[in-house]
């Protein structure tokens, strides 16, 4: 069920002074980790305040994982349940008028809160 727990996860997050990014290669293939961020950064958290952290040395000075945050794409990303992709894409179209919207915002995000 992802309707409760979509419901009130700007309340969760409103609360939160920061949020921990572990980033590894399929990051921004995982549509709630990206969700989670764009409502953070919503609901009034500052991109300062995203502590991104790579899963892997190699990563760290990795221009790969810059790559793949430049070229996010949320009709890339999945949940474990199709059910859960369709509902939160659905979700993110009506928020953010169209896909290509939210692609932008969250690029521009994603590119902020690595540096």
């Amino acid at each position: 069920q992802i309707a409760e727990p979509l419901e009130m996860l700007p309340v969760f997050l409103s609360g939160c002074r920061s949020v921990l990014a572990l980033v590894g290669d399929t990051y921004a293939t995982r549509l709630w980790c990206v969700m989670e961020l764009t409502v953070f950064v919503m609901t009034g958290g500052e991109e300062d305040q995203i502590q991104w952290v790579p899963l892997s040395p190699e990563q760290e000075h990795s221009r790969s994982s810059t790559s793949v945050l430049a070229n996010f794409d949320v009709r890339n990303a999945r949940c474990f349940l199709q059910s859960d992709t369709d509902r939160l894409l659905s979700t993110i179209d009506a928020s953010f008028e169209g896909l290509e919207r939210f692609n932008d915002t969250l690029r521009t995000l994603l590119t902020r809160a690595s540096e």
